[in-house]
């Protein structure tokens, strides 16, 4: 009796796993920030790279919390940030925006194009430190980076 039942769960596990869709989980990727300092009153350009050395990468959604003092910078009434060096605006769109101090990057390909390479900055943002500024974390949290095959990457928080 015990054999036919364990028969009868293994039949409907094997049936619920063949419509699970198959992704791989060796994958992964990483968001770094590229050494950068600022000072008092400085505006400058930092870099956000991805590290994706086995992993093909279309998409990059995060959210980004800077320390009291820092803030993203405006050019002509808009946030200055832009696509760096991995790809371009051909191939990627990059959708900023700021909520309660937060700010969150989507960078992502309608058409499913990867970024080139393995390494290396996909965006650039730049900052300004007020008078008041006196240093801190940068904290990239929420992370979700995306392969073509749609297989997801969802690494810990980065603090720089």
């Amino acid at each position: 009796m015990k054999t036919k039942a364990i028969k009868q769960i293994m039949v409907t596990v094997v049936a619920i796993m063949a419509l699970l869709p198959i992704r791989s989980v060796a994958a992964s990727a990483t968001l770094s920030i590229e050494d950068f300092t600022i000072q008092q009153g400085e505006t400058k350009e930092m870099l956000i790279d991805v590290n994706n050395a086995d992993m093909q990468v279309t998409m990059v959604e995060f959210y980004m919390r800077l320390p009291s003092g820092l803030s993203v910078a405006t050019e002509n009434g808009e946030l200055a940030v832009d696509i760096a060096g991995r790809t371009t605006w051909k191939k990627h769109s990059l959708e900023v925006s700021i909520t309660d101090g937060i700010v969150h990057f989507f960078l992502y390909s309608g058409s499913n194009a990867v970024l080139t390479g393995t390494s290396g900055a996909v965006i650039s943002v730049k900052l300004t430190a007020s008078s008041s500024f006196t240093g801190g974390n940068i904290i990239i949290e929420r992370q979700l980076i995306t392969a073509p095959d749609e297989t997801e990457c969802r690494p810990e928080n980065y603090i720089y």
